[in-house]
């Protein structure tokens, strides 16, 4: 496995790790993982912030908990460098 190939693979371990209801019900671990600079467009298209993440999302996933999955599936995550 190359450098680049070793840096993708991290990548990917760390986007999967953003799909975990443990990562995504814990502000901290969300802080960790998301760059100051983030956004993101959710299925409804609306923009988020990584401030409104960090507020909304873990007490989001910690109602969801009793019923929703532990982990979002992804399918043929890949990358490149």
């Amino acid at each position: 496995m190359t450098p680049d190939d070793e840096a993708v693979a991290e990548v990917i371990a760390l986007e999967r790790a953003l799909l975990t209801r443990e990562v995504r019900s814990s502000a901290a671990a969300l802080d960790a993982l998301l760059d100051p600079e983030f956004t993101e467009a959710g299925a409804s298209g609306r923009r988020w912030t990584r401030a409104e993440i960090l507020a909304e999302l873990p007490a989001g996933e910690a109602a969801a908990a009793p019923t929703g999955p532990d982990r979002i599936a992804d399918h043929a995550m890949a990358g490149r460098r």
